[in-house]
């Protein structure tokens, strides 16, 4: 089955040469591989100039005259949705690595299982000091009936099992499926919305049509993850935003009335509500998780006015 990878990159020179080496080491290399970025990152402009010269992939260099990963990977989908002879989309981060086998597990596993709309598999985040992939975990990728997402991606587990949302470092989809993804997503200030959950966001679309996603903890690649440019404050905004708009339109609306309420009055780690905080404020006896709350309920109202103007077509 061929298989299309696309790898968005931002400033990562040395961590996306390890990324390109991964997918020249494949044992089933990919049919196609597109590289997103933004001319203004020179070093990683010089480093594919390079690589294009050397590589025995079939290729192509996207630029991307927005930022933000949302527009990244858009840029890269316009270009592959009408190409019939590619099967299967894949999306990888510039900061991972596959093993040799990635595509050719990848191919044999959706040649095996005609049901399967889309797979993904763990990401072991090596950067010290964290030790994320030493921790076994019995549930991953699932939303629970109240809007809390269960991830895990990043852990230890054991079996195939169907799940509700895959991680975009490394998540395969069939292309006759695939859409563009929301760039309301992206907005034009960091605070409304710097990318994050654009895949939950493509997986629940893609649910409420009927498609199956499966999780293989065997998938694995490795991810040198490292967040460190993102602004904390920006942070906590936007991924309030990002998840409040992305349940709202994706869930029915009892349980989008309940993620809501639980979201304000407990809370949870994307969303810092009132009981978390309380409970935060009395363990650490600083003012700190106040600050947190007030901006993860900015970005919850945030996020609640972008979607209603979504709904409005504005």
């Amino acid at each position: 089955m061929k298989i299309a990878v696309i790898i968005p990159t931002w400033k990562r020179p040395q961590k996306l040469a390890r990324a390109l080496q991964g997918l020249e080491a494949q044992t089933a290399p990919p049919a196609r591989v597109l590289v997103t970025y933004r001319a203004e990152d020179q070093a990683s402009v010089a480093l594919l100039e390079h690589w294009r010269t050397t590589t025995r992939l079939a290729h192509e260099l996207v630029e991307v005259h927005q930022s933000g990963v949302v527009h990244a990977e858009n840029e890269a989908l316009r270009r592959l949705l009408p190409d019939s002879s590619i099967e299967l989309v894949a999306f990888h981060d510039d900061d991972s690595v596959a093993p040799p086998e990635w595509c050719q597990r990848i191919a044999e596993f959706f040649a095996a299982r005609p049901e399967a709309s889309a797979l993904g598999g763990p990401d072991f985040i090596v950067a010290q000091p964290w030790t994320y992939h030493e921790v076994f975990v019995e549930v991953v990728g699932r939303l629970t009936w109240y809007g809390k997402v269960i991830g895990h991606h990043h852990h230890r587990s054991e079996g195939l099992r169907e799940v509700d949302v895959l991680k975009g470092v490394n998540m395969i989809f069939r292309r006759t499926l695939l859409e563009l993804l929301d760039e309301r997503l992206q907005g034009r200030r960091p605070e409304e919305g710097n990318g994050v959950f654009w895949e939950l966001d493509l997986c629940l679309r893609l649910k409420r049509k009927g498609a199956r996603l499966f999780f293989d903890p065997g998938l694995v690649v490795q991810h040198d993850s490292d967040h460190s440019h993102f602004l904390p404050d920006h942070v906590e905004v936007s991924t309030a935003h990002n998840m409040t708009y992305v349940l709202l339109k994706n869930l029915p609306p009892h349980r989008a009335m309940v993620f809501l309420l639980y979201s304000v009055l407990i809370g949870h780690n994307n969303i810092k509500g009132l009981a978390r905080t309380a409970l935060y404020l009395l363990r650490e006896r600083r003012l700190a998780p106040l600050h947190s709350m007030r901006l993860s309920l900015r970005g919850l109202c945030l996020g609640l006015r972008t979607y209603l103007a979504a709904r409005r077509g504005a």
